[in-house]
């Protein structure tokens, strides 16, 4: 009875699963449990068929919990831009900080793959050798 339970815990939403679906089983279980012969049978189809019949429920209050999540982003983008509007010279010094910030990381990542990650634009650049002496040691 337990692998049924489990099976039709499946059929819910993720998020449904994560949040209820240990203690769902856990009493559903326990319900099942209490009961003996043909009243744990009935049980048992009582629950599962419950179970079935609150899956479209399941299914719209996770897409209202999404439709809730956009409207809370959409409501504090606007509080935020309502913020940035009343306050320019804070916005300006935000807008300038980000520029330079994202310039000189540009700047840095050009530099060290140009230097650094680009293979040299030589044919076999493993076989490069410097060459140098130190005359002063001769004398």
């Amino acid at each position: 009875m337990l692998r049924i339970l489990t099976a039709v815990l499946w059929l819910y939403p993720h998020s449904f699963r994560v949040r209820l679906g240990p203690e769902w089983l856990r009493t559903s279980e326990e319900l099942v449990g209490l009961t003996r012969g043909l009243a744990r049978v009935r049980a048992f189809v009582r629950i599962t068929a419950d179970s079935l019949l609150a899956l479209p429920e399941a299914y719209r209050q996770q897409r209202d919990d999404q439709a809730s999540w956009w409207r809370q982003m959409g409501w504090e983008a606007r509080q935020a831009g309502r913020a940035l509007v009343r306050r320019p010279r804070f916005t300006f010094t935000c807008v300038l900080v980000l520029a330079i910030g994202i310039g000189v990381n540009t700047a840095v990542f050009s530099v060290a793959n140009a230097a650094l990650l680009r293979p040299l634009p030589y044919s076999d650049p493993d076989r490069l050798v410097v060459v140098w002496g130190d005359w002063r040691a001769a004398n």
